[in-house]
């Protein structure tokens, strides 16, 4: 093969696979950390939420949702008694997902906080199986 041909096919192939590659390695990183930050904001809220002893539950995560330029469109919050649960959506526009024809990724988070003591336990609910 002479080195017309070689350049060509590094070119042409493993050039535009290393990009796919890549965007896609961006893209996922993407969402770990969204997902990560969603989480623990929620555990922040739940925690803060059973600390400053509030009242209206869905309002504070509301606001911290808000402040944090978190989507609270889907927010649930339930409590009961020393449990509080808070499930959650956020979309966020992905930066390379065009290239395979996805527009916005979803990352949702259901937790559930007890007080337990003075400590709070948080436990990650399964919205699939339980009831919510």
């Amino acid at each position: 093969m002479n080195a017309h041909k070689r350049n060509t096919g590094i070119f042409f192939i493993v050039i535009p696979l290393t990009i796919l590659i890549s965007a896609f390695l961006f893209d996922e990183g993407i969402k770990i950390v969204q997902h990560k930050r969603l989480e623990h904001v929620t555990k922040t809220i739940i925690k803060d939420s059973f600390t400053y002893n509030v009242n209206d539950y869905y309002e504070k995560a509301k606001r911290e949702y808000k402040n944090k330029k978190i989507d609270y469109d889907q927010l649930r919050v339930e409590y009961d008694y020393d449990t509080l649960y808070i499930y959650n959506v956020h979309t966020y526009v992905s930066f390379f997902g065009r290239i395979f024809n996805i527009k916005a990724y979803r990352t949702d988070v259901s937790i559930k906080g007890t007080l337990v003591g003075d400590e709070v336990v948080f436990e990650k609910v399964d919205t699939s199986t339980e009831e919510f």
